[in-house]
């Protein structure tokens, strides 16, 4: 048995001394060591935005700091609270804009309502102001490629990633959830900015931080923005109540904005046949038809409207003439030269009034001659 054993050993140490030659032939890969990521950088970086008081970023970083430990209670606590004053924050921004839109401060309601966004991107009736309410700005389309996100399509589109959240928001999707690839997106334009407007000087707000300095204090359309839906209001009551002339300015200001404003449009032509109307019915001819020759040439009775005036223009002209005939025979020239003048005021081609006009010229003439 000892034999066996000491012819055994030799065996096995050859065995493994070319087993361990083997493996020098082959080079040996160090072993990688994967270190546990460590949520404290994140955490620092949320603590560091919320003394910015740039609680959009901070939610961020603590949403990242609880997602990598989960068991952490504190960053859970965290994230519920900031998204909480958010929320907050995100209110007292819309009511904000509200009081500036009711005074008709349209560019700071809408910085109020664009940081009540930024606070709160699902924010339902914010959105529905910028949506509604405004002026929309003309918009461009984007293609959604692998691996963007919404504030990777703001840098390349604003040179500002920060507006990541307005294209969301334009487009009623989550701002949290990267776009679908090969999603066409409506990418507000804003390219078309005035020079800075003097700014209506805003109370100070201790919530806003840094934030409502990265919004631009520049109008996005090159006309005043307007509450449209408040100035048809407007231009309708003043319809009803007949008060025609003030209609006209008011669509006048719509369709400088929006020029494809069809009821806008609309008004405006039926306050100019109504006027147009009016005018004639006092026999002011020529003013009545100046007003319908501002009306569309294809709105509806424009034409009417226009054939009419002249067909009683022609009318009254036929009458004054017959009544210069009248004084003429009557040898009360001055008053004949009156009427005739009436005549071609309102038919400048009336051949007979003109020629009837230079004879009693004449006859005056040699009147005052023979005297």
């Amino acid at each position: 048995m000892k034999k066996l054993i000491a012819r055994t050993i030799p065996i096995q140490i050859t065995v493994a001394l070319m087993l361990a030659g083997c493996a020098g032939v082959e080079k040996s890969k160090p072993t990688t060591v994967v270190e546990p990521i460590s949520s404290s950088a994140y955490k620092n970086k949320a603590l560091e935005y919320e003394k910015k008081r740039n609680l959009t970023k901070a939610l961020d970083y603590w949403r990242i700091t609880a997602s990598i430990d989960p068991s952490d209670a504190k960053s859970k606590g965290k994230v519920a609270l900031v998204a909480a004053i958010s929320k907050s924050f995100a209110r007292t921004h819309f009511k904000k804009g509200v009081t500036y839109y009711k005074k008709r401060h349209f560019k700071n309601a809408r910085k109020e309502f664009m940081i009540a966004l930024r606070h709160d991107p699902e924010h339902k009736q914010a959105l529905n102001y910028l949506q509604n309410k405004f002026i929309r700005s003309v918009y461009s389309s984007y293609q959604v490629r692998q691996g963007d996100t919404y504030n990777r399509i703001a840098d390349k589109v604003y040179k500002d990633p920060d507006k990541g959240f307005l294209i969301a928001s334009v487009n009623k999707l989550a701002f949290k959830k990267k776009p679908r690839s090969g999603a066409i997106l409506k990418i507000p334009r804003l390219d078309n900015i005035l020079k800075a407007t003097p700014k209506i000087k805003q109370e100070p707000s201790d919530e806003t931080g840094t934030e409502e300095s990265d919004l631009p204090d520049q109008e996005i359309s090159l006309n005043p923005i307007i509450d449209i839906e408040n100035e048809l209001t407007n231009a309708r009551n003043y319809f009803t109540a007949k008060n025609y002339p003030k209609v006209l300015p008011i669509t006048q200001t719509i369709l400088e904005n929006d020029p494809s404003n069809s009821e806008a449009l609309k008004l405006k032509n039926q306050a100019y046949l109504f006027m147009g109307k009016e005018l004639m019915l006092k026999k002011k001819y020529a003013e009545s038809l100046n007003m319908f020759n501002e009306v569309d040439a294809d709105f509806e009775g424009a034409q009417e409207a226009v054939n009419d005036v002249k067909k009683q223009m022609m009318q009254e002209a036929e009458e004054h003439y017959r009544r210069g005939v009248k004084q003429f025979l009557n040898e009360e020239l001055n008053k004949a030269i009156e009427e005739w003048e009436q005549t071609l005021l309102l038919n400048p081609e009336h051949a007979k009034a003109r020629k009837d006009i230079e004879n009693a010229r004449d006859l005056l003439e040699k009147y005052e001659k023979v005297q």
